[in-house]
């Protein structure tokens, strides 16, 4: 169980070298200083990409080394979490009518202690009313949980009983999340 963490921590740590890190932080450095990125790009996210090997790793393997699309998804996801906000979202933020459905939550831990998100899939409707809602919550959560599990992983789960066609789309129905 615990091995099969270490396994994955192992292979992310072991995927790429210093050399790679190092490269992927100058390229999209340097890309994000040829511009202003004040505005498009949250100067928290623009120091983990300085401070964090094991998020430039993360990246890397994500993209299987290809350090062109590694460049691009570090530059698309900095731009998606400033305009979503990530960093400042509480649970404040949230719709207390989500939260009180049940629709997200925490629960324990798996075999690995890792964190289990729990996503009620019978909560949610497939309604662009709501999605900026339903990615909020998801949003909220999945970043809580990575701060507070440094080099771990979320197990999420998809709990789709009393599931119908109401519901049917409803995860997969916009791929930005």
């Amino acid at each position: 169980m615990v091995r099969r963490l270490n396994k994955f921590i192992n292979e992310v740590e072991n995927f790429s070298g210093p050399e790679e890190v190092k490269e992927l932080r100058q390229r999209v450095l340097k890309e994000i200083d040829e511009n202003d990125w004040s505005g498009v790009y949250d100067p928290r996210d623009v120091q983990r990409l300085k401070d964090d090997d094991y998020f430039c790793k993360r990246v890397l393997r994500h993209r299987s080394g290809n350090m062109d699309a590694a460049v691009e998804i570090v530059k698309t996801v900095f731009k998606w979490r400033k305009e979503f906000g990530i960093h400042d979202l509480t649970e404040e933020d949230i719709n207390p009518d989500i939260v009180s459905k049940g629709a997200v939550f925490t629960y324990n831990e798996d075999k690995e202690r890792n964190p289990i998100l729990i996503l009620r899939v019978n909560c949610h409707r497939k309604d662009p009313a709501t999605v900026v809602e339903r990615k909020k919550i998801i949003s909220y959560w999945i970043e809580k949980l990575e701060r507070e599990n440094k080099e771990g992983s979320v197990s999420v789960l998809l709990d789709c009983s009393d599931t119908g066609l109401t519901n049917m789309g409803v995860i997969y129905s916009d791929r930005n999340y």
